[in-house]
């Protein structure tokens, strides 16, 4: 019986090498990855924002929930990508997500879905304003 956690350890070396080895083959990302990236988050958070604006989700709860589940992931998405792209200011991005996020949480229960379309309405207007101004840092100056 000695045998078999000698035997185990000699089939995770490899194991263990190989893993090492990938991981350290990563690298660190570089700045146009980093922009890249951070392009990628914000052009999925503006399909996740567009669900939020479109009126048919405030028919159904579920519906509802479902799209501001998508703006919060993909919200969290572009913070993380921004983390890694040198000189991005992102305040003005948090701060309307913050704005958007008090007025869905400050929704009561006795309202309808269609009272909450009116009550986020202003801040999903910030908010896209604010990821249109992010986006725009991030284009290059020769564009129109």
């Amino acid at each position: 019986m000695r045998r078999k956690p000698a035997f185990v350890a000699l089939l995770l070396v490899p194991l263990l090498v190989a893993g090492l080895v990938v991981a350290g083959c990563g690298g660190k990302e570089t700045e146009q990855e980093a922009e890249a990236r951070l392009v990628s988050s914000l052009e999925e958070f503006e399909v996740a924002l567009k669900g939020m604006l479109n009126p048919n989700i405030y028919t159904n709860q579920d519906l509802f929930d479902d799209a501001w589940g998508e703006v919060k992931d993909s919200y969290n998405e572009v913070v993380d990508a921004a983390g890694s792209v040198k000189d991005i200011r992102i305040t003005a991005f948090t701060d309307a997500y913050g704005n958007l996020k008090d007025a869905v949480g400050n929704i009561t229960s006795d309202q309808s879905l269609q009272e909450k379309a009116a009550a986020i309405s202003s801040a999903l207007t910030e908010l896209q304003d604010a990821w249109k101004d992010l986006f725009s840092e991030l284009e290059p100056e020769d564009q129109p």
